[in-house]
């Protein structure tokens, strides 16, 4: 009997690093992906998980490091003025007999169509605003771990991630000088 090799493709390989970055991510761990630096002087979106003062901060650090920074808060406001809230269709087997393959369908039919929308707004994103990259940073635990992705909104294709444990003496700016140093090959 001849045992026939399993071959790893790209979609296997890129769940099992999302499935790595995710149990790094919870742990608390230190991860690093990069498959290449972000030039200090690209036209980044940065949406970022913190407080107000500290959103401030690293903004400011990111334009003092030469990055050409928009709010991508503020893009997706201009982007989405009709913004409706995640809708979430409710069925109940009393008063709709469905069966639960229509169930799972009409449930991947939602997630497709979100999937869209998302990949429509990165380009809005991309060709009206003249962004490069969409930079995603979380600080709202940051005195325990922080982390940063970055996606080229060019092939929407995540580039760079980093999961940093905060150390003795850290603070919101080390930890974006960290992330700064880290996005652009540095560290």
């Amino acid at each position: 009997m001849i045992k026939k090799r399993h071959q790893l493709t790209p979609a296997f390989l890129t769940a099992l690093l999302a499935v790595t970055l995710f149990a790094s991510c919870s742990a608390g761990q230190s991860i690093k992906f990069s498959k290449r630096p972000v030039q200090n002087n690209s036209r980044i979106a940065v949406l970022i998980d913190a407080d107000s003062t500290m959103k401030n901060s690293v903004l400011q650090k990111l334009k003092s490091s030469g990055f050409r920074v928009q709010d991508a808060e503020g893009i997706f406001a201009k982007l989405d003025t009709d913004r409706e809230k995640n809708k979430f269709l409710r069925l109940e087997s009393s008063n709709l007999p469905v069966s639960k393959r229509t169930v799972n369908n009409l449930f991947k039919m939602l997630i497709y169509k979100t999937e869209i929308q998302k990949a429509e707004k990165l380009g809005e994103m991309r060709n009206k605003f003249d962004v490069q990259y969409l930079v995603l940073m979380t600080f709202s635990d940051w005195e325990n771990t922080s982390w940063a992705r970055a996606i080229d909104l060019r092939s929407n294709e995540l580039i760079w991630v980093d999961n940093h444990p905060t150390g003795p003496g850290d603070n919101i700016e080390t930890v974006t000088e960290y992330f700064i140093s880290s996005m652009t090959g540095g560290k």
